[in-house]
Parts: structure tokens; sequence; C-alpha cells
């Protein structure tokens, strides 16, 4: 991850606020980030980003939320 590149530093510092990491089955990790439901927008913007190839989304009470 180049720093240097204004968008992606920025979601370099948003993961370090917002973000938590966890240990997954077959030694994948799995990046969690939680947000107000009205900053949908930045984490699909990061989607674009970094080419993710899952994007899920929950509200508190664990119900899915459509994409």
């Amino acid at each position: 991850m180049d720093l240097r590149n204004p968008s992606l530093a920025y979601l370099f510092g948003f993961i370090q606020a917002d973000g938590s990491l966890s240990e997954e089955t077959r030694n994948r990790g799995r990046l969690s980030i939680e947000l107000h439901s009205k900053d949908r927008s930045i984490l699909q913007e990061f989607n674009q980003l970094i080419a993710c190839s899952t994007l899920n989304e929950k509200d508190r009470r664990s119900k899915e939320m459509d994409p």
C-alpha cells in the first residue's frame, strides 16, 4: 500500500481508527469496520479502491442489510 497516495493514506488511517482484525478459519483474517449507516458510501468507495472481493454489511442487531 503506497501511503503517498492520499486515498490509500486516508484508508489506512481510517482502518487504524475504526477497524479491527480477527482470525478466521483456514488462516484467513477478517477486517471489520463499524460505522453509522449514513457512512455506508465510505465503505463502498474503499471497496472500489482496494478491489475487495467481499463486502458484507450488517446492522448492530446482526441483520443483513441490502447492498
